[in-house]
This record gives structure tokens, C-alpha cells and sequence, in this order.
């Protein structure tokens, strides 16, 4: 009768991680601890404004502790879809889907709130436009116009989120083709990169346009260095993810050209 057997090779320690990423898993939980510790201290100044003002949390706060929460459950699933990893070979589809759906939504949020501060959203006192309370301007000068009645701003908003989703399964479902040199490398990948550098250029143009207009009104100091402070860390903030993306893609074809045989 034929003999049949299964041969597993793994890497030291038993683990089917691949020699290039045994850094990850140290870093992964360095960056959880890092966003428990920011998380935990962000809590506490929110608590302590709301002790001293007995306001309500701002719009603004409660989208980026949304954004904080994305991330961090975005990270807890890689965690646990690389443990998966580590001892299967394969990992666990859903914790991975799951870790890229949150960290796009997670991205999406602080993308919204980022273009609503560029816009001058509790930054810069703007006259109420009552004729035009469903334009564009106008609701990311203030969000919480989105949620008064029915409007295009909800159903552009909801259009992203669905369009983000179906994006991330469609990109995750291709992670199998041994053509994807990373996550990205795929029609979807790359729609989601060009989704984030559109964000960024709005983002750059609107900031760069209230900039000028403080300017020309003769805005205080402290407000224009903010302003300028802002466009700078933000605009790097969007744009990185486009360029370590096209970076990725260099250095393989660098590499593939180092390896080529003379």
C-alpha cells in the first residue's frame, strides 16, 4: 500500500512565523501597552475637563475616543490573528478582516475629523449660512449639522463606510495570490491608497485656504501657528500611508533586481 505522510517545518521555537517578521510580535505588544497607557491618560483629562466645566464631551472628542477604539480593537485582532499564525501557518481570516476593517474605519474617522479642523470646525468663528445649511462647507464647518434631519452629508458619510467595507473584504480576500508582494498590492489595495491621497490633497487645500483666510482677516498669532502646526502633522499623517505603500513596491523591485543573476 502507498505510504502517506504530512512534513511541517517551522522556525525556532516551534513557530510557523517567518524568519523576517520574529521582530513583530514584540512590537505589536509594545504598541498595545502604548495605546492602553495614551488611552488610559486621555480618559483622565476627559474626566477631569468634565469635573471642572460640567459640560457635555465635544463632538470632537467622542470621534477620535471612536477613532482610539477602532485602533485598538484594529490591533487586538492582529494580535490574536498572528498567535493563530504562529501555531496553525495560516492564522484566522476573520480576526485578520476584522484588524483591517476596524483600523479603515479607524482611518476614516480621523480623516473626517482632521478636514472638519482644516475647514475651521471650533477653531475659527464663521457667519451661519442659514440658505445653505446642506452644503458641503457648511457641515464640515460644523459635523453636528449632519445629524439635523436628512441630508447628502449622512449619505456620503455612510457611502464611504460601505464602500470601505467592501473595499477591505475584496483586498483581504486576495492575500492568497502569490503575485502580492504586501497587503495592498491588489485593485482594492490600491483603491484604498488612492481614497486616503484624495482625502489628504482635500485636506491640504481646505487647511491651506482657512490659512489664508485668517490671514487675511487679521487672525491671532497663536491661531496661525496652530493652523500651520496642523497642516504640517496632519498632511504627514495622511500622505505616509501613500508613500510607505509606493516605497514597499520600490524596494521589491530592488530587490528582484539584486537577486537577478549577472
Amino acid at each position: 500500500s502507498d505510504m502517506q505522510y504530512e512534513l511541517t517545518m517551522l522556525n525556532p521555537g516551534d513557530s510557523h512565523l517567518p524568519a523576517d517578521e520574529f521582530g513583530l510580535p514584540t512590537v505589536y505588544y509594545l504598541a498595545w501597552l502604548v495605546m492602553v497607557g495614551v488611552g488610559g491618560y486621555c480618559l483622565t483629562l476627559v474626566k477631569k475637563h468634565l469635573a471642572e466645566t460640567r459640560q457635555k464631551i465635544h463632538l470632537v472628542v467622542k470621534l477620535l475616543m471612536s477613532a482610539w477604539v477602532l485602533q485598538f480593537v484594529s490591533l487586538t485582532c492582529e494580535i490574536i490573528h498572528l498567535w493563530r499564525f504562529m501555531s496553525n501557518g495560516y492564522g484566522s481570516f476573520f480576526m485578520d478582516f476584522l484588524s483591517e476593517l476596524s483600523e479603515g474605519l479607524a482611518s476614516l474617522v480621523i480623516s473626517f475629523v482632521l478636514i472638519c479642523l482644516a475647514c475651521g470646525w471650533t477653531l475659527v468663528e464663521t457667519e451661519a449660512d442659514e440658505r445653505k445649511t446642506n452644503s458641503v462647507a457648511t457641515l464640515l464647518r460644523d459635523p453636528r449639522a449632519m445629524f439635523k434631519g436628512s441630508n447628502v452629508g449622512v449619505a456620503v458619510c455612510l457611502l464611504f463606510i460601505v464602500g470601505n467595507t467592501m473595499l477591505v473584504f475584496w483586498n483581504k480576500a486576495s492575500d492568497d495570490t502569490f503575485a502580492k508582494f504586501h497587503d495592498h498590492e491588489s485593485s482594492a489595495g490600491r483603491t484604498l491608497v488612492a481614497i486616503r491621497s484624495i482625502l489628504g490633497v482635500v485636506y491640504l487645500v481646505s487647511i491651506v485656504m482657512t490659512i489664508k483666510s485668517q490671514e487675511a482677516r487679521g487672525g491671532s498669532e497663536v491661531l496661525l501657528g496652530f493652523l500651520k502646526k496642523l497642516l504640517v502633522f496632519g498632511g504627514v499623517w495622511f500622505l505616509c500611508f501613500p508613500l510607505l505603500v509606493f516605497s514597499a513596491g520600490f524596494f521589491w523591485h530592488c530587490a528582484l533586481a539584486h537577486d537577478r543573476p549577472s
